[in-house]
């Protein structure tokens, strides 16, 4: 074998061992959602994601309308017309995009390599390379989170990252859920900062 072969082998073996120790969280319930390794650190948790697939769609100014325009994908607006499992979490990344307007981008997990193309113009498939992103995980009652709880939450997590000179996206963050709305006891939220 020559030393070229051994190197790319090593990479291989080096890069299977990093996904075997990925997991999936317990707070996923019976959905399938990505695998994640995790530090936690003083107060928040910084997570390493591998590559990920995401059907997604936005708007600026409001995320009306856009939970059912991804749950049409799902259950069939698609080129196959196939029906595909609900998954978690249902993530919302919010970008300034100046004069104090934000542009929304609501986006369900998609597991696999090739899903079906939607049909809704609107709508599209996104790929995120591998990425770190740092976690700050909160808990509501009965109802899902408001804006200003993610708002406060994702000041909070700010706020501990400045403290510990902790690079860190400063032009959006993603509001998270685990939960279903229907889902009456603890529901489990989070907001996410991509690792600069």
């Amino acid at each position: 074998m020559t030393g070229k072969s051994l190197i790319t082998l090593a990479l291989v073996a080096a890069s299977l061992v990093a996904a075997q120790g990925m997991s999936k969280p317990s707070f996923c319930m019976r959905y399938d959602c990505p695998a994640f390794d995790t530090q936690r650190l003083n107060g928040y948790e910084l997570r390493s994601y591998g590559e990920t697939k995401w059907v997604v769609t936005s708007a600026i100014g409001s995320t009306s309308g856009m939970f059912s325009k991804l749950f049409r994908y799902i259950s069939g607006a698609n080129s196959e017309r196939q029906r595909i499992k609900m998954t978690a979490p249902v993530a919302t990344k919010v970008q300034s995009v100046g004069g104090n307007q934000f542009r929304y981008t609501m986006m369900f997990y998609v597991p696999g390599d090739n899903p079906p193309t939607p049909t809704d113009s609107s709508v599209e498939i996104i790929t995120l390379p591998a990425r770190d992103v740092y976690v700050r995980t909160f808990y509501t009652w009965f109802f899902m989170a408001s804006q200003s709880q993610y708002e406060s939450e994702a000041d909070e997590l700010r706020s501990a990252l400045d403290n510990n000179d902790a690079a860190f996206d400063l032009t959006s963050y993603y509001q998270i859920s685990y939960s279903s709305p229907y889902w009456p006891l603890r529901k489990h939220q989070e907001i996410w900062l991509d690792r600069n």
